[in-house]
């Protein structure tokens, strides 16, 4: 087994163990869940410390061999700049989420350790599958993952959320299978073998009458988790009644599965139809984006104004993607990383002052900035960098996608696209400031009504190691940008360059 597969699988394997140890007390579980999750950290320090930008390899830690040969199933797996920082990303939350968790993962116990591990190998997976076969198992191992999450989690009642983003989820992913299926069958009637692997799909000629329906089925799937207007609703109801661990995975890893998809699948095999569907999905994008920023705006619970504001900001991605311009590509990948880190200190923040699945007024924490001067600092800071200070992640991603998009020349749609981001940067600009006058310079009633529980300088160092990755991206980006600039999979570029001429 390669450090790669061993990456994926440990955690789910230390976490079917768990399952069958004996009798152990609960401390000892937490212990033994954080110890798997720094183990699986430093592996993805390990693959980034060894990855070579240099090679002309599309991908690197590549394992392939045949699974099921009557049927050109492979196990194929291998990581490129952007599957890379996504393995990292998600191991590093993962243990993260581990460490502040220990009073839920305890009342869990195995069932949620369990599950937590789960999930992280299927996210794992969806990363760093090159086969499409593969990856459609690791998104469905994902979905029941994320379910059991929400239902383990012993402190909420969200078995009727959970149901129903799971039929969504489910009923989506059996149009992503239709779609890899049909890709199987054609591979198979232009070479007279089969294969699924993403690398020889890729040089397949697909015909663009049959790329418009693989392609509208593959963007419903995808844009069901993302998630993006008028597909979000089992989104915003899982996540008022889901705790830290659930809203962290959900926000910060399980959404950008759809996204990561786009780039890795999408892009490659499906540019022409792509092009054909830019104006509608963009527009959609927009769309998603005033949509988010205007409801987050009027919003007074804290989690709900989360919510709101990520469906924003999938806009914001969406818009970079579908400009087929390589810079605005980055950016959207740039951003998007960047945005799971300010949202994860975010929902640990909502957490801090979380009294339930009930909904609690933003003004009934008013005055933390006295209470706790250095928490507030982290907080701040990490609604600067969505909102996209200069010195700080944000900036990096949104100057990217706006470069990008003003250089692009789909349908002649920059302008509308332009005018649709600023409005929206507008409206989030007022929404963050509104919910910082709120909840930390606002009166002093949050000692008499809520006192805070999260007191301990411990719970505060994951908080201060996300921000200062957001500051080292703001001020030094190309550590993550020559990442994301190794050779990947790329669009017809003949077909992109004509639309730019």
């Amino acid at each position: 087994m390669s450090i790669l597969s061993l990456q994926i699988f440990f955690p789910m394997l230390c976490g079917a163990l768990v399952l069958f140890l004996p009798k152990i007390n609960n401390k000892t579980l937490w212990a033994i869940a954080l110890l798997v999750q720094f183990i699986s950290f430093l592996m993805g320090l390990f693959l980034c410390m060894h990855f070579d930008v240099l090679l002309p390899t599309i991908f690197q830690w590549e394992e392939r061999f045949l699974w099921v040969g009557s049927y050109g199933l492979f196990y194929h797996i291998g990581v490129d700049g952007v599957g890379l920082a996504m393995v990292l990303l998600t191991s590093l939350l993962s243990m993260i989420i581990v460490f502040l968790c220990k009073d839920r993962i305890e009342k869990g116990g195995k069932s949620l350790v369990f599950a937590i591990m789960l999930l992280q190998t299927s996210l794992l997976g969806i990363f760093c599958a090159i086969d499409l076969f593969l990856f459609f198992i690791f998104w469905l191992l994902s979905l029941v993952a994320m379910f059991f999450v929400m239902v383990f989690d012993v402190q909420r009642n969200t078995m009727k959320e959970a149901k129903v983003f799971f039929v969504q989820g489910f009923a989506s992913s059996l149009l992503l299978g239709i779609c890899f299926l049909s890709l199987l069958v054609m591979y198979k009637q232009e070479h007279g073998s089969l294969s699924t692997s993403l690398v020889d799909l890729a040089e397949m000629k697909i015909p663009i009458t049959k790329q418009k329906w693989m392609f509208a089925a593959l963007l419903v799937a995808f844009f069901v988790r993302m998630p993006l207007v008028p597909l979000h609703t089992w989104f915003l109801s899982l996540l008022s009644r889901s705790s830290m661990i659930g809203r962290v995975f959900l926000l910060a890893l399980f959404i950008t599965t759809g996204t990561f998809g786009l780039v890795r699948i999408a892009l490659p095999l499906f540019t022409d139809a792509m092009l054909v569907f830019a104006p509608t999905v963009l527009t959609i994008a927009v769309i998603n984006m005033v949509y988010g920023a205007l409801l987050a705006w009027r919003q007074k619970s804290l989690i709900n104004w989360l919510g709101y504001l990520t469906l924003s900001y999938t806009g914001f991605v969406v818009v970079g993607l579908f400009s087929f311009h390589e810079i605005a590509i980055t950016g959207a990948i740039f951003q998007w990383i960047s945005y799971s880190m300010a949202i994860a200190i975010l929902i640990f923040v909502s957490d801090a002052t979380d009294q339930g699945p009930e909904e609690i007024h933003m003004s009934s924490y008013a005055g933390m900035a006295r209470l706790f001067p250095a928490y507030t600092f982290i907080c701040v800071f990490s609604l600067f960098a969505i909102l996209g200070l200069p010195g700080l992640s944000g900036f990096v991603g949104q100057l990217l996608i706006f470069i990008g998009t003003y250089q692009s020349g789909v349908y002649d749609l920059p302008a509308f696209l332009l005018f649709g981001m600023a409005l929206t940067l507008l409206l989030t600009f007022v929404s963050i400031f509104n919910v910082l006058e709120i909840i930390f310079f606002g009166g002093n009633r949050v000692l008499q009504q809520h006192p805070m529980r999260i007191n301990q300088m411990t719970k505060l160092i994951p908080m201060i190691t996300l921000l200062l990755c957001i500051f080292y991206l703001g001020v030094q980006p190309s550590a993550l940008l020559s990442l994301l600039k190794v050779h990947r999979l790329e669009p017809k570029v003949s077909q992109i360059e004509a639309i730019h001429d």
